[in-house]
């Protein structure tokens, strides 16, 4: 009786362990979870296979978790792909504040200058983690960090000398020329023989020489501007 009494009792203890181990694993405690880990998964994820491959499913196998402990995180699938974009645009943002480390301040680096790391930032991105890049830029409704990324680019602009229309209308011409980055890089090689010809340039430093052709044409509209502004200054003194 005793014998059999302890083993009752072990199997008891025993069966209350496992079912403590369920319920930590289904919280996504035992496993250690966190929205970060679980955001670099569903990353690695949609980096291979696109926003298709991600399900709950997968992502908690990746995890070693069950299904439901994901969800102590993110409410849905939808939740986890709206956090991945905000990460994409978040690390775009980040472009801009390097080129100010090492002590030097916003307004002595050139908007060129930090406008230029941004829009190559994205460019690098595109290419590196082509699926990720086109969440971001096709979800439904923009994180926070995109309009922080809005609002950042407009200020540059402004600081380059445009009115606020023409920042508006100058960062529209770069989200177009952004979002249909990837589209343009696949077909870039039929348009160089449209052209009648070789550009001489890799995809990559065409973008580059598109990106500086638009700054360039930038602070020719801001000079342009400037010296209207002189003249009719001018003018007006000579007319008094």
């Amino acid at each position: 009786m005793y014998t059999v009494y302890l083993h009752c009792t072990f199997d008891i203890r025993k069966a209350a362990m496992i079912q403590n181990m369920t319920r930590d694993i289904k919280r996504g405690v035992r496993k250690g979870l966190t929205p970060a880990l679980v955001l670099n998964q569903a990353f690695a994820i949609v980096d291979v296979g696109g926003p298709a491959a991600l399900t709950m499913r997968a992502l908690a196998a990746r995890l070693g978790a069950a299904p439901m402990a994901v969800y102590n995180h993110f409410r849905d699938r939808e939740a986890i792909l709206d956090a991945l974009a905000e990460g994409v645009f978040a690390s775009l943002s980040v472009a801009s504040s390097e080129v100010t480390r090492g002590g030097a301040s916003k307004r002595r680096v050139s908007w060129k200058t930090r406008l230029r790391a941004i829009l190559l930032a994205a460019q690098r991105f595109a290419n590196e983690h082509p699926h990720l890049y086109r969440l971001a830029m096709t979800r439904p409704s923009k994180p926070e960090t995109a309009f922080e990324l809005t609002t950042e680019a407009v200020a540059i602009l402004r600081v380059a000398g445009l009115s606020k229309r023409e920042a508006f209308h100058a960062y529209h011409a770069f989200v177009l020329m952004l979002q249909g980055y990837p589209l343009w890089r696949e077909g870039y090689e039929d348009h160089g023989r449209a052209l009648g010809g070789e550009t001489g340039l890799d995809a990559g430093a065409q973008f580059e020489a598109s990106v500086d052709w638009l700054l360039k044409l930038i602070a020719v509209t801001t000079k342009e501007k400037a010296l209207a502004k002189c003249q009719g200054s001018s003018r007006r003194k000579l007319s008094t």
